[in-house]
């Protein structure tokens, strides 16, 4: 894990500086800002979240790409990472970036936390943080009345003086995931994640099109086409590289049978983002998919990175190397469909049985 505080910038957290952080970074309690949302009663789940998001776009403390928000029992906990503080984070490092107090361990009722810079007055309820104001210093018991009197919860009776500094440790479980509120997908990130798409199945359709020449004439014109992009690529704009993309996408589909290796790469891919650091190299084919993940500086939770990938409707059967070299660990899963997969299928129903 790596640390962001106010002075010395980007370290380890075992105290050595570290300029290219491959896990998450904790950023200090000093660099965030925090606000709930109380959701009103009654509201599904959905309702809850998609009014959180309206919440915190409408707010000029919290709008913005670098907020966090997190599903609570009460609604919804902001966060917003302030980018003037942190200007020294490339783009990768901030989207690794994460408030210090969602990797610590939740506490109970009022707590005084000590932080990476500074203390934390908090309110919690039922496992959420619903308050809480940060100081530079420790808090005396004027600044603890004023934070007791911003609380608007009736039934919480807060102690008279503030309670002795506690250090809450980082949890291992990255709990807090589960509850991650997405940004909603606008025309540009869909446009951004079709253009990936369109580049996976690029690399699927070069994998396949030496068979498929063999098979019949359109397989050729697929090939043709593929030579033709990347010569489009080479020589002008990015405009007609995605054309030639889709070009060459449509000439493919035509010169073979359906292929179920995009939709599995597609969603290997996406599961990865969210549970690893970026792969150091992956693999496709009809029957198997296969990525090397670098185990060393980063946090991988094995199982639930497992699980899913398991889950994902094109995969199953995933598993890692247990015997990793040069600090880079394989995962191997069968794609859908295959005969592997179907006895990965029918063994989970045994085991159910």
């Amino acid at each position: 894990m790596f640390l962001l505080d106010e002075k010395s910038g980007l370290t380890r957290a075992d105290g050595e500086t570290g300029a290219h952080a491959a896990g998450p970074i904790a950023v200090s309690r000093a660099l965030c800002r925090f606000k709930p949302f109380f959701a009103p009663p009654g509201l599904s789940d959905g309702d809850v979240r998609r009014a959180a998001r309206v919440f915190a776009d409408s707010d000029p403390d919290l709008a913005g790409p670098e907020t966090v928000l997190v599903h609570t029992a009460y609604g919804a906990a902001a966060w917003r990472i302030e980018r003037e503080k942190t200007p020294d984070l490339t783009p990768a490092q901030m989207r690794m970036a994460v408030p210090e107090a969602l990797l610590r361990e939740a506490a109970d009722g009022w707590v005084v936390a000590r932080c990476i810079d500074g203390y934390d007055a908090q309110f919690w309820r039922d496992g959420a943080l619903r308050a809480a104001s940060w100081r530079r210093a420790p808090f005396t018991e004027a600044a603890w009345a004023s934070f007791v009197l911003s609380v608007d919860d009736d039934a919480a009776t807060a102690p008279a003086a503030p309670p002795e500094p506690i250090e809450l440790p980082f949890s291992r479980t990255k709990s807090w995931r589960k509850g991650l509120i997405a940004r909603p997908w606008t025309w540009r990130s869909a446009e951004t994640a079709l253009h990936t798409l369109a580049l996976a199945g690029l690399v699927v359709a070069v994998f396949f099109a030496a068979a498929a020449a063999r098979q019949s004439s359109t397989a050729q014109r697929a090939e043709s086409a593929l030579a033709a992009m990347t010569q489009q690529d080479a020589q002008d704009s990015a405009f007609r590289a995605r054309r030639g993309v889709e070009q060459a996408a449509r000439a493919f589909a035509l010169a073979a049978p359906p292929s179920r290796a995009p939709a599995a790469l597609a969603d290997a891919l996406e599961t990865l983002d969210r549970f690893a650091p970026p792969p150091e190299s992956w693999r496709i084919t009809e029957e198997t998919f296969t990525a090397q993940l670098t185990i060393q500086g980063s946090e991988i939770e094995l199982q639930e990175l497992l699980s899913a990938l398991n889950a994902s409707p094109a995969l199953c059967g995933a598993a890692p190397d247990l015997s990793p070299h040069d600090g880079l660990l394989t995962i191997r899963a069968f794609v859908q469909g295959t005969d592997e997969a179907d006895a990965c299928a029918a063994a989970a129903r045994a085991t159910r049985l």
